[in-house]
């Protein structure tokens, strides 16, 4: 942590990184207990079919079917839920000290889904393939895009497209999260994230126009691909 914080505001970035890894993991555990909870409905209805009667011809086949289908389908679910799961929490890894910003601009768009969709608000991405990458851990590009986005979400009215991108500049990569607004009231930079960049030497500009306001995350220091 950068030792040019004041204690104040280095045990509230501490304390914003524990909100962040919890509110993500909290939000793919739910999801993932809809799963649990969709294949044990099912389960029930397999088994009141089968106690239909010892006869197997007795048994509704389009009916079987129809559950087998939506087990299927939550396993695929499930199985996903799991993968982005174990993405997030390695990205923690103390090894991993190269980010790929398109890589996490789509990982940050899985893990927000459920967000947006309860804020009946659609996040849209715009990545390059083949880009620099950013030579820090690559949960600290995912903890900044938390902060830009919760900010969004919050600010987005429902029906409208957040919109997030890449881009290479002569410095290095940035991310550009791209937010509508409906009206033109105050909307403040998060202090938290200005912090978060400044330690990954990088920095955050923040630009607001009639109807729009864009948070652009510059990371400083970058490795050729």
């Amino acid at each position: 942590m950068n030792e040019s914080l004041s204690p104040q505001d280095r045990d509230r970035l501490e304390q914003s990184g524990r909100e962040c890894f919890g509110r993500l993991t909290a939000s793919l555990s739910h999801e993932l207990n809809n799963v649990v909870s969709i294949i044990d409905q099912n389960t029930g209805l397999m088994s009141d079919l089968l106690a239909t009667g010892d006869n197997p011809v007795a048994i509704d086949r389009a009916r079987l079917e129809k559950i087998v289908t939506r087990f299927s389908t939550q396993a695929e679910r499930g199985t996903a839920l799991i993968r982005l799961l174990n993405t997030f929490a390695h990205s923690v890894d103390e090894d991993k000290l190269a980010a790929d910003p398109a890589e996490l601009v789509r990982l940050t768009q899985s893990l927000w889904r459920r967000a947006a969709e309860m804020r009946r608000v659609e996040i849209e991405i715009e990545t390059k393939t083949g880009g620099a990458e950013i030579p820090v851990r690559p949960f600290l590009v995912l903890w900044a895009l938390f902060l830009a986005l919760r900010g969004a979400l919050d600010k987005c009215p429902p029906g409208q497209v957040i919109k997030i991108k890449t881009e290479m500049s002569s410095t290095g990569p940035r991310i550009i999260v791209d937010t509508p607004l409906e009206d033109a009231g105050e909307i403040a930079v998060s202090a938290d994230l200005e912090n978060l960049m400044n330690c990954c030497q990088g920095r955050l500009y923040a630009k607001k126009e009639a109807g729009r306001f864009a948070q652009e995350l510059q990371f400083k220091g970058h490795t050729s691909p």
